[in-house]
């Protein structure tokens, strides 16, 4: 690592620990991320070794998320936009939820993001610094394999958990709620468009559908033209807003640690990472993006099976928040908007699956292309899959979604 690198690591670690009882210490850059862990920035492991005012020998373990400083990237690629929402999350939506839940009578926070030590913003760079959860155990999910039910029932369950206090907020404190999404922007859908990720994963699911042509109970509930995939990107938020929550957005493997012992199969806790794709909208595109990106749909034919998971958590925690489901957002409801919105999840899915089940090698570096001034829509043109894995999945979404949203 060059010296300017280490010397920006050294700042925001002071930065981070600058009210902590650490005193006289060093820093040892320990890792980053893999190529393909994500586009947005890079992510350094720290260790930070010192003393107390005591004397005791102290350590703390960080992880520093920032944004590129390239000048060319920055500019095409909202990546400063994206990380202002990441840190408006923390530094804005997760303190006023915790207060709220407080007040409330609810003492013990659900801890399902990261702790935030502290956010820094220059001319040309954002950054976030965390706990590192690795030196804890936690760990992703290898993303070439379907979650296991365990897996699965986390996130549904720490989704729940998320949506009832964006609800319940809104109920009782609508003010404060609307003073919180006054700017929003829907940042999943705004990189999406910026990047034009929108016509790759427009175009994928063409590709998909055209290796299902001969399936005609398949086809004709498919049967989405571009204009259609586009609207469910861009403007399919907007409707149902007497039902928006604050969402997390961007629900693919990557984005999740989970915690676990001897059986990696069966952890017991469960990170939800980058915040930056964060906006509004009905809680069954987080729920659809994330079905339909981590979970082998033949095993769960039935999507109620699934949806009843993240409902008895959201109804638990609504109902303790002192708000009425029935009233609030009901099950009915909730299948409700799964027919609605679920194309959403289905469409990204057939890009999703195919990135997780590339060798680590072979995933293109989206900043490198647009350093290179390469056009992205052919960097990320792989042609008609052949990967039987990817079609698997792939089909059993369709007929998932067939199933579960067309009649």
């Amino acid at each position: 690592m060059c010296d300017q690198n280490f010397a920006k690591i050294k700042k925001w670690v002071e930065v981070a620990l600058k009210q902590y009882d650490i005193f006289n210490y060093e820093i040892e850059i320990e890792g980053q991320t893999d190529k393909g862990d994500g586009f947005a920035g890079d992510i350094n492991f720290i260790k930070v070794f010192g003393h107390t005012k005591s004397g005791a020998k102290k350590t703390i373990y960080l992880a520093t998320k920032s944004t590129k400083d390239n000048e060319k990237v920055r500019e095409k690629a909202p990546l400063k936009e994206a990380s202002f929402k990441e840190i408006f999350v923390y530094d804005k939506v997760r303190p006023t939820f915790q207060k709220f839940q407080e007040e409330r009578g609810v003492e013990k926070w659900i801890d399902i993001m990261p702790y935030c030590y502290a956010t820094d913003v220059s001319d040309n760079s954002e950054v976030l610094i965390f706990e590192n959860l690795r030196t804890e155990g936690f760990q992703l999910w290898n993303k070439s394999l379907p979650m296991t039910i365990r897996h699965i029932q986390l996130v549904l369950e720490a989704y729940g958990w998320w949506h009832a206090l964006s609800f319940a907020l809104k109920i009782q404190k609508p003010d404060v709620f609307k003073e919180l999404v006054r700017d929003n922007v829907n940042m999943f859908t705004y990189v999406l468009t910026e990047m034009k990720f929108d016509v790759i994963m427009e175009r994928e699911f063409q590709n998909a559908m055209a290796l299902n042509e001969n399936d005609l109970d398949i086809l004709k509930h498919v049967d989405y033209s571009e204009e259609d995939v586009m609207y469910a990107f861009k403007d399919m938020y907007f409707e149902e807003a007497d039902y928006h929550v604050i969402l997390h957005g961007d629900c693919w493997n990557n984005n999740f640690l989970f915690k676990s012992l001897d059986d990696k199969t069966n952890p017991s806790a469960v990170r939800v990472l980058d915040w930056q794709c964060s906006g509004l909208g009905s809680p069954a595109f987080d729920l659809s993006h994330f079905i339909y990106s981590c979970v082998d749909t033949e095993k769960y034919p039935d999507v109620k099976e699934l949806l009843k998971i993240y409902y008895n958590n959201f109804t638990k925690y609504l109902t303790l928040l002192g708000c009425d489901p029935e009233k609030a957002f009901s099950f009915e409801k909730l299948i409700e908007h799964w027919k609605k919105f679920s194309r959403f999840g289905l469409f990204l899915s057939c890009f999703v699956i195919r990135v997780c089940l590339m060798e680590t090698s072979k995933v293109p570096d989206f900043t490198e292309s647009i350093d290179k001034d390469e056009d992205l829509t052919e960097t990320l043109s792989f042609g008609v899959s052949t990967d039987q894995e990817h079609l698997r999945r792939i089909r059993s979404n369709f007929i998932h979604y067939c199933k579960n949203s067309t009649q």
